[in-house]
């Protein structure tokens, strides 16, 4: 009786001492140590099946299995097409010799050279069907007439030989697949489009002859053998879905767990921990099963004779059975003994993406450096491309060009996929400290308080999340105004008088208005003009739109300098520098992108380039993504906020380090361009004066590229005059330069800055007339407070002596100089 009673009293006790509190502690405890615990260990804790995994062995199984069914039939359809693209260049190419040269595949010298050829096509497709030794004869269209041959060709208006462009003959060919009876599928019928081109556009005494062959299928069987694709497609979905709910699952515990350490620590979760919950393992899965879901798509339509893509579906099917792959590494992670490598790519990855960075800095100026200067007299340094995969095998100590140099440049999106490659080398480190995630885990909840004595300040970057001690560590100063930065820079505070301080922000708000009102008018002129739905106009009015948006900043610079500016908060000066460090590096790389415009047009000798508006906006978008990306880098992590030692003066904020990066990174670019222009600009005048002689028209006409080269080479240089001087001095603090006293520059570095933004569109409307006449009418408009009209004058203007940036000729004039 006395042993009961005793019982029943302690547990009484353990009763009252289980709060409420304490008990959805232990129960958010175990459901963390849950969380984390493998798939065996689930098991073991409650007898749940891992359906997961089973379904990964399951799909890894299946999907492999797919791949190698596909590549083998795959293997046979590239072998066929090889061999009729062989088969059809012997019969068509008089004296082939069986192997390119370059990219194009035979070249003759003389002018009956190239009425042999012309003549030796014509020849031998009249006599296909004797020569033939496949099942190859004449495409036929819907009512069995033979599809024609076409000869087009094109050449000056004078008729003389040398005048010649070039000859393009195009017929139609038809032909059977017998190989695919093996594989126990129907046969494949296809139509091959056969376009052979003699071109002499560069007229260097060289013709070249181009052979080009597409090939589709024309007959489309059903095929029933398709269950085993529907089944790939469910257990994929099935996989996708899985996957999804734990990562819903792990959002709402991550949400748990951080109210409930807000709660009862006082404590804001860092990015570390918050990152533990979203299992990257499984958006890589996910990604898979999407891919293979494609794939298979594909395949199937493949299989039922509707599509042809073999490239695409097996680039879809390949990724996603490498990512299948790895995704089996996250197992095998959970051991001890296997899970070396993921530790390895975890604590290394952050540090070899900077490395990465600068070096690839440094590659790309290497890369131009030897296209310019080694490219006339190098075969592999002849283009860019061809340059970087010089160097890169170089750089890893063999030679893989001729690897490279052998891929098919046809099939851009194989070429593509083929040079999307990267070499990461990893290092581990040992000695991880306990986040506070694994401390409370570990039930070791000896968090330290924000106090008085020893201050806990944790960072909270996106690059690192550590705790810091004060006293032992570096403290992070996130919550102090920029008072504090400044003080520690010892910049002297200069206090402007209000009626001062008044003159500079009227004045500086006059400048601001005129390069908003300037460059919107520019955009809107682009838009509204059909003139100018060019792919050189649409990337001027993106250049255009930074200098835009170098004027809001200059707007929120205005009125947070002085006084204002100590007052602003750590992240209040990362936005006011980061709108100056996006617009300038949107105008660099818009005036990259603008170069490689202007080399593909000087190329092929027109005004403008053949670029689609789908490229030009996706090199828009580029543009801007890599500009958001470098103007939020301080942000991200490479700052001075912990390690007050590195800051510099002119940014009280911003570690040397970065200075030195962000100056020699440009400094560089604008080095590179400058070259790349002058190339193009001694190209195109030695061009017009080998041409002048033998050509009809104005010479305002033959001057029209010339003169436009002028245009971008003036807007590039006030853009490297006006921002030199601020890059070197950024150069210099980053340097620690202290005999230097770059703080004596400060406010003329952003005058000068200022006035690159008011330059841009007064040389765009002074060097086009057809410019400045459509901003004419747009002030007339806003003048008037009428809807804009379209002055025909402005419209039916012809090309002016004094335009820099002129429209190519009409159709009546472009007959003047070419025949068809």
């Amino acid at each position: 009786m006395e042993m009961f009673v005793r019982y029943m009293d302690r547990r009484d006790s353990m009763r009252s001492t289980l709060t409420p509190d304490v008990v959805n502690e232990e129960t958010l405890r175990d459901d963390l140590k849950y969380y984390f615990m493998s798939p065996c260990e689930k098991y073991r804790s409650r007898r749940n099946l891992p359906w997961k995994l089973c379904v990964q062995i399951l799909k890894i199984i299946m999907i492999t299995t797919q791949l190698i069914l596909f590549g083998l039939n795959n293997q046979l359809v590239v072998s066929y097409k090889e061999e009729n693209r062989m088969a059809l260049k012997n019969l068509f190419l008089k004296d082939y010799s069986g192997v390119d040269e370059d990219d194009y595949s035979i070249a003759v010298y003389t002018q009956q050279g190239v009425y042999d050829a012309l003549f030796h096509v014509l020849q031998q497709y009249s006599q296909l069907g004797n020569l033939s030794v496949g099942p190859i004869s004449y495409a036929e269209d819907g009512d069995g007439r033979l599809l024609p041959l076409v000869v087009c060709k094109r050449q000056f208006k004078r008729n003389s030989f040398f005048r010649l462009v070039d000859v393009e003959i195009t017929f139609q060919l038809r032909g059977i697949n017998l190989q695919s009876v093996r594989a126990r599928e129907l046969p494949d019928c296809y139509a091959f489009l056969v376009t052979i081109t003699l071109d002499n556009q560069s007229h260097s005494g060289k013709v070249k002859v181009f052979m080009d062959i597409d090939s589709m299928t024309t007959q489309k069987n059903t095929h029933y053998l398709l269950v085993f694709d529907v089944f790939v497609i469910l257990i994929c979905l099935v996989s996708a879905v899985l996957c999804t709910r734990s990562i819903v699952l792990a959002v709402r515990l991550l949400q748990r767990f951080t109210r409930f350490f807000r709660e009862k620590y006082n404590r804001k979760l860092c990015n570390e921990d918050q990152s533990v919950f979203l299992n990257g393992w499984y958006l890589l899965i996910i990604i898979s099963d999407l891919l293979a879901i494609v794939g298979s798509i594909l395949k199937m339509e493949i299989q039922a004779k509707s599509l042809t893509s073999y490239d695409v579906c097996s680039i879809f099917l390949g990724t996603a059975t490498l990512m299948v792959w790895f995704g089996v590494i996250r197992y095998l992670g959970y051991f001890d003994k296997y899970n070396v490598l993921i530790l390895t790519m975890t604590a290394a990855l952050p540090k070899v993406l900077r490395f990465c960075c600068c070096a690839g800095m440094m590659y790309l100026g290497f890369t131009f450096c030897g296209w310019i200067v080694l490219g006339p007299y190098h075969e592999k340094f002849e283009s860019l491309s061809r340059v970087a995969e010089c160097l890169f095998s170089l750089l890893n100590g063999d030679d893989m060009f001729l690897t490279f140099a052998q891929l098919k440049d046809k099939n851009a999106v194989v070429w593509f996929f083929s040079h999307a490659y990267d070499t990461i080398k990893n290092y581990q480190k040992n000695g991880f400290p306990l986040t506070d995630l694994h401390k409370f885990l570990r039930n070791q909840n000896d968090f330290d308080n924000v106090g008085d004595g020893v201050q806990a300040v944790v960072d909270h970057t996106n690059f690192c999340c550590s705790q810091r001690l004060a006293g032992k560590m570096n403290k992070c100063y996130y919550d102090r105004e920029m008072q504090f930065f400044y003080n520690n820079s010892k910049q002297v505070n200069t206090v402007m008088a209000s009626t001062q301080l008044i003159m500079v922000q009227v004045v500086g708000s006059f400048f601001c208005c005129f390069i908003l009102a300037s460059n919107a008018m520019v955009i809107t002129a682009v838009v509204t003009n059909r003139r100018f739905h060019y792919p050189f106009y649409y990337l001027l009015a993106n250049l255009a739109a930074s200098d835009f948006l170098a004027g809001i900043a200059y707007v929120y610079l205005m009125f947070h300098t002085g006084e204002t500016s100590r007052k602003l908060t750590v992240n209040g000066y990362f936005i006011r520098q980061g709108l100056l460090d996006t617009s300038l590096s949107a105008s660099l790389a818009n005036l990259l992108v603008i170069a490689l415009e202007r080399y593909i047009s000087v190329l092929n000798w027109k005004v403008h380039s053949n670029l689609t508006k789908r490229r030009v906006t996706l090199l828009i978008v580029l543009v801007w993504a890599f500009s958001v990306f470098m103007g939020a880098v301080p942000r991200m992590g490479w700052h001075c906020i912990c390690n007050l030692e590195d800051c510099s003066q002119l940014a009280p904020i911003f570690s040397r380090s970065y200075l030195v990066f962000w100056s020699v990174s440009n400094l560089a670019v604008f080095l590179v361009m400058v070259c790349i222009y002058s190339r193009i600009y001694v190209y195109v005048k030695r061009k017009t004066a080998l041409l002048s002689p033998h050509t009809s028209g104005s010479i305002n006409r033959k001057r029209t590229p010339i003169k436009l080269i002028k245009t971008v080479m003036a807007v590039l240089g006030a853009f490297v005059i006006c921002w030199t001087p601020g890059l070197v001095v950024l150069l210099l603090d980053g340097l620690n330069c202290k005999q230097c006293r770059v703080m004596l520059f400060k406010q003329w570095l952003l005058l000068l800055a200022v006035l690159n933004s008011v330059m841009n569109p007064c040389i765009y409307s002074y060097k086009d007339e057809e410019m400045w006449a459509t901003l004419k009418n747009l002030i007339r408009c806003v003048g008037n407070g009428t809807r804009r009209q379209r002055s025909s004058k402005a419209n039916a203007r012809p090309i002016s002596q004094d335009t820099g940036i002129s429209p190519p000729p009409s159709g009546e004039e472009e007959h003047d100089i070419l025949k068809t």
